[in-house]
């Protein structure tokens, strides 16, 4: 577009407005399969060394042809989900995103102490406490950690929609219910 003899560019879907990407950049077919096959094998070896680790510690473990079966499905999965969004665009970047989210929420829950910390008060937060876990504190960093991925919600459906409003969460109360219990 041309005004006063200047050249102005013209945004269009997201090609050159950056935050717009968060929402309408797709991965090419070759590089969802690409993704899908680092996924498939880091969910095999952390498999088998977590397995590998607790035989060696004398834990009980489960057995092999679970292990294999639950690793084939996982494996399915996750390729029947790039095969049919392969049809449409491609790997959408938010499913990038969901998945770095719960790779973060998975280290955190399960390689550090604060997620050890986490599921004792989840138990029962009186033992915890007289446990000597810093129950106040662990649980001001749970409810952060939770407004940071709030926050990350809010830019990808600010980007989706391409504005926001104070309106945005109206009547949806009750999916956010649902969710709960669903989920709970």
């Amino acid at each position: 577009m041309v005004i006063n003899n200047h050249t102005i560019p013209v945004v269009t879907g997201g090609q050159t407005n950056l935050y717009a990407l968060l929402t309408t950049y797709y991965l090419s077919p070759t590089a969802g399969y690409a993704v899908a096959a680092v996924v498939i094998s880091g969910l095999v070896i952390a498999r088998l060394r977590s397995r590998a680790r607790r035989k060696e510690r004398g834990f009980s473990v489960e057995d092999g042809e679970l292990t294999f079966l639950r690793l084939f499905i996982g494996a399915q999965l996750i390729l029947l989900f790039v095969v049919v969004t392969n049809q449409f665009r491609g790997v959408p970047l938010p499913a990038l995103i969901l998945g770095a989210v719960a790779l973060g929420v998975w280290l955190i829950t399960r390689h550090t102490a604060f997620g050890r910390y986490l599921y004792a008060i989840g138990g029962n937060e009186e033992a915890a406490f007289l446990s000597g876990i810093p129950v106040e504190r662990v649980t001001a960093g749970a409810f952060t950690l939770m407004g940071a991925v709030v926050a990350l919600t809010g830019f990808l459906q600010t980007a989706y929609i391409g504005s926001s409003t104070t309106t945005v969460g109206d009547l949806m109360e009750l999916d956010a219910v649902a969710a709960c219990v669903i989920g709970g």
